[in-house]
């Protein structure tokens, strides 16, 4: 959708992610730093804010306390960012760039999506025998040194 490939930009541009890297010279919002540039601030404004349902699967208060600081804000028209995508494009996007991922679409759901239908070719995909076992995920809970060391 852009006239040359100098003309592309990313969907989200942030340059700072509270709690990991934040932007020490943001505003506070109660307690909270808040930038236009902040990795969650710029998804949102794409996303549009997370409504009450949509943040049901975070269980933890200081997040949730910090989602709350977030300005309200409706979620943008792909069809307009994108005018010249075709409708299966668009519903693609929709169904995965959803906050909640219990609400967006699955790995299957979306590599089945008809928007694959020209380039996917089954018989060429291999399914692994066991599932992928990464050696942090067996360390519990990481905290934000050993995040940074990953």
């Amino acid at each position: 959708n852009a006239p040359t490939y100098l003309d592309r930009k990313p969907l989200f541009p942030g340059n700072s992610c509270f709690p990991l890297s934040p932007d020490h010279k943001a505003e506070k919002k109660k307690g909270f730093p808040h930038s236009s540039a902040d990795q969650l601030n710029v998804i949102f404004d794409v996303i549009g804010t997370p409504t009450e349902d949509e943040v049901s699967f975070v269980t933890d208060a200081k997040a949730i306390e910090y989602l709350k600081t977030f300005q309200p804000r409706p979620r943008v028209n792909f069809t307009e960012i994108y005018p010249a995508a075709n409708k299966f494009t668009v519903e693609l996007l929709n169904k995965m760039l959803v906050f909640n991922p219990y609400f967006r679409i699955t790995v299957d759901g979306a590599l089945s999506h008809p928007f694959f239908d020209s380039i996917r070719d089954k018989s060429k995909e291999i399914v692994a025998k066991e599932p992928v076992v990464l050696e942090f995920e067996k360390e519990g809970e990481l905290d934000g040194d050993r995040l940074r060391e990953l």
